[in-house]
């Protein structure tokens, strides 16, 4: 080895040793973040800089309160649009101008982790991590260690038209995908048998159009199913697991995508949804959809759309024989690039902003849930949060290899089995087939 680049090496690892010790240490509560004036403030200093797939002006009074705090650092918060989020930071990442600290989602985690700061066994052990997180977070724990530094958790979660349900005869929210979902759906849709014209929609489920979430609908029966999709094998490479079974089926993949796909079929009894109908959302405001399957983070845009629609929120529907629950979830994690000008300090920063009261405050800027332990002990005071955090309790992830290609692979398949071109069976061999091929 080139005796310039050890030497390099060596003074790279070793301000990143100090800069975990820092980090961790605030993280896990040993060290307190201080006000401005104390002789123990965060251990590190100079300008970091962070980039989110949220907007800026929702963060900006935390950065000025974190500012103020600690006069040794100086943080600024670059957000950007969710949709260009992963092409913005490919482009910062080959142009050498990557950020200090990147919010990870767990769905670019394949695309980046060769890009951030892992933390190793020694630096973060996984006792400590199952401690102080959530089952979900250990996403970000992959082969080497663990990417980032678990931030929150956006959970799947059922939001219901309580007079659509009360008109239906519907006394609670349905429970059992099984069960009363199914009793629920034929009470509740309206439709003309005539032409087919859907004028209640009971449920948004079987098409992938006008279903913003559908991947993560069919990601969640799958989970439910007991097949986690993707897995490391002994390798340490990732691999699909589609089309395995589990525990709970034979055949989980084509079981979920066959239940997905019932109610577009207009010879079902099970009837609801077609592709002429709204997208999800907007019906569900338009009071044309009883139940819309959607992340807690939705929930204000939900009021401002229709300020009187009456409705409620619910977690989602599971599998009645089974005692394991399973959600959805959009998790998200500080991580260190490698470039980063400053690692210490943005290790220091990091550590800060994912425990205290800089966390809660950051969580609810990006209208995300916990995934500490601690956080998620305390009974919020508002009744929706409550499920909120129910549900970010039970959140699962899966390690994707590219979001925008996997949409559309599920895409194709939904719409080959509506077609009748394929079987839900087949479909699944080929979405296996497909996942492979994308890692």
């Amino acid at each position: 080895m080139d005796s310039k680049k050890s030497n390099f090496q060596t003074i790279l690892f070793a301000v990143l040793g100090v800069g975990l010790a820092v980090a961790l240490m605030i993280f896990g509560g040993l060290i307190k973040t201080p006000q401005k004036g104390s002789a123990n403030q965060i251990q590190a200093s100079g300008s970091v800089t962070m980039w989110g797939p949220f907007l800026s002006n929702s963060v900006s009074e935390l950065v000025n309160t974190f500012n103020g705090d600690n006069e040794n650092i100086t943080l600024s918060y670059v957000g950007k649009n969710s949709q260009n989020y992963d092409v913005e930071l490919l482009e910062a990442f080959a142009s050498g101008q990557a950020p200090d600290i990147i919010i990870l989602p767990h769905n670019l985690i394949s695309r980046y982790s060769d890009k951030v700061v892992i933390l190793n066994e020694v630096a973060f052990p996984e006792r400590s991590f199952k401690d102080l997180y959530s089952q979900g977070s250990e996403i970000f724990r992959i082969p080497g260690g663990t990417v980032g530094l678990p931030l929150g958790v956006d959970p799947l979660v059922m939001y219901y038209n309580r007079d659509l349900l009360d008109s239906g005869g519907i006394v609670k929210p349905p429970q059992f995908w099984n069960d009363d979902f199914l009793t629920f759906v034929q009470a509740v849709t309206q439709a003309n048998p005539d032409d087919l014209d859907i004028d209640v929609a009971a449920t948004a489920l079987g098409e992938t159009s006008n279903i913003k979430h559908s991947t993560e609908i069919l990601s969640t029966l799958w989970m439910q199913l007991g097949n986690s999709i993707t897995t490391f094998n002994q390798s340490s490479l990732p691999e699909s697991l589609i089309k395995e079974p589990s525990t709970v089926s034979n055949s989980p993949g084509a079981t979920g995508l066959e239940y997905f796909t019932q109610f577009v079929d207009a010879s079902n009894d099970l009837y609801t949804w077609n592709k002429a109908m709204p997208e999800a959302r907007d019906a569900f405001a338009a009071e044309k959809l009883a139940v819309y399957f959607g992340f807690a983070s939705e929930l204000l845009e939900i009021q401002r759309k229709n300020p009187n629609l009456n409705f409620d929120v619910a977690p989602l529907p599971q599998i009645k024989e089974l005692n394991k629950k399973i959600t959805y979830g959009n998790f998200y994690a500080l991580a260190i690039p490698k470039t980063s000008a400053n690692a210490s300090g943005a290790l220091g920063v990091a550590g800060a902003l994912t425990t205290g009261a800089y966390n809660v405050n950051l969580l609810g800027s990006f209208s995300l849930q916990p995934v500490r332990r601690d956080l998620l002990a305390v009974n919020p005071p508002n009744p929706y949060q409550k499920i909120f955090y129910n549900s970010a309790l039970i959140a699962r992830g899966w390690y994707n290899p590219n979001p925008v290609t996997l949409d559309s692979i599920l895409k194709n398949m939904v719409d080959g089995v509506n077609s009748g071109r394929l079987t839900p069976d087949r479909a699944i061999v080929e979405v296996n087939q497909k996942i492979n091929e994308a890692f």
